[in-house]
């Protein structure tokens, strides 16, 4: 069924009380895909953003144990959700669609004594998302959904917990997660600002999850769930500051260095001997988190592999002959810092991306100091052969009278 039809019906349905933002986001919706199948086929970049808005998404507080909802921006494209991070994150929340096995909404909250009861409205993927299962008990309805899509697979307690604990209201809505994938099953619950765009996600994430099939579900093993948690704690901002004020201290011990007499020798020997231990363990991570080929894409990855290998080597050729040199190398791990503040990272990207556009001006520089050059050759040549008696004394002539040098002879 094309979709395009279906955001018409849903248009239809749900005409009255529609927000502003609600009804662009639907707008945009509809002129991106005219069908199901164009969306991931549609010859455009899976990562292009065919819709997107600001939702709430229920999350763990930083450094509490206690949950909040934060407002995102989630974006949806070929490959899924994406999240933007929050002030204390670097990296944003990817939802593949290979994680996902269902989308459920709430039905309604019954009360049974003391306790509420939650019934939900689940469109699973054994069922080709074509209906929606009404279930009391969402946790047996996801362990059967396992079972289908893994077999022989046990699932953990942890993550049947997280889904028979899950309570949600009229305007949100549950991504039921896979227990085998970089979630671990821990479901990912977001909440509009209307019941209206409550369906109309729902139906989004419906049609693009039509045509996932359980092949294509993510099977991550531990070490590989292990390097993407170590990946997002690596790149928080808190971790790179505790990176970048290890830079900043062993840069004050390499003045300290140069200024303190030959006495002191032993103790900053110790001193670079902990840094570098410290850099190689910092790399180490780095290095496990991308693995080979994400890790050496960065150009800054390369700089610190460089810096922090003559280091080590540094060390360990103790007095060899041309130590010496090498210890010179860790006056440059003070460019590491570059990396971690964005500011700075942001200056030399940008010194970098003006280097082409300054190359053609100092060409323009050139070609006209030339024709003065060839010009001085010809008038003055006879009156004073050394300053202008060829191109290249005219050239040096000219540098000289642009730079304000040898006024004084």
């Amino acid at each position: 069924m094309a979709l395009f039809y279906a955001c018409r019906k849903l248009k239809a349905d749900h005409q009255l009380n529609e927000t502003p933002r609600l009804l662009s986001t639907r707008r945009h919706f509809s002129e991106a895909w005219n069908n199901t199948r164009q969306f991931f086929e549609d010859g455009r970049p899976l990562k292009e953003v065919r819709t997107e808005g600001w939702l709430k998404l229920h999350c763990k507080e930083w450094m509490r144990c206690t949950y909040s909802y934060s407002h995102r921006l989630v974006q949806l494209n070929g490959e899924g959700l994406k999240v933007s991070a929050r002030l204390n994150e670097a990296l944003p929340l990817i939802v593949s669609y290979g994680d996902i096995i269902g989308v459920a909404t709430s039905l309604c909250a019954e009360q049974a004594h003391e306790d509420v009861k939650y019934k939900f409205n689940a469109f699973l993927r054994q069922t080709s998302l074509h209906e929606s299962e009404h279930v009391d008990d969402l946790s047996k309805l996801f362990e059967s959904e396992h079972a289908n899509l893994f077999p022989g697979r046990t699932l953990s307690r942890r993550a049947l917990h997280s889904v028979s604990a899950l309570q949600a209201g009229d305007e949100e809505f549950v991504l039921l997660t896979s227990a085998f994938g970089h979630f671990r099953g821990q479901p990912l619950k977001f909440k509009c600002q209307t019941k209206e765009e409550r369906d109309f996600w729902v139906e989004c994430l419906r049609r693009a999850l039509k045509y996932e099939t359980a092949s294509q579900m993510c099977h991550v093993n531990r070490l590989g769930f292990l390097r993407w948690k170590v990946r997002y704690f690596y790149m928080k901002p808190q971790f790179q500051l505790v990176v970048a004020a290890f830079i900043c201290f062993n840069f004050g011990i390499n003045i300290i260095s140069s200024q303190l007499p030959p006495s002191f020798l032993d103790f900053l020997d110790f001193c670079d001997m902990s840094f570098t231990l410290i850099f190689a363990f910092e790399l180490s991570i780095n290095l496990f988190a991308n693995l080979f080929r994400d890790f050496f894409r960065d150009p800054w990855n390369h700089f610190d592999f460089i810096v922090v290998f003559f280091g080590i080597l540094s060390i360990a050729a103790g007095n060899f002959p041309g130590s010496n040199s090498l210890k010179l190398m860790r006056t440059f791990r003070v460019f590491r810092l570059f990396k971690r503040v964005p500011s700075l990272k942001r200056i030399v990207e940008s010194i970098f991306e003006a280097i082409p556009a300054m190359a053609n001006a100092y060409l323009l520089l050139f070609l006209i100091a030339s024709i003065y050059a060839m010009m001085c050759v010809n008038f003055f040549a006879s009156y004073t052969v050394e300053d202008f008696g060829t191109f290249f004394r005219a050239m040096f002539t000219l540098w000289q009278f642009m730079t304000g040098d040898g006024w004084s002879v």
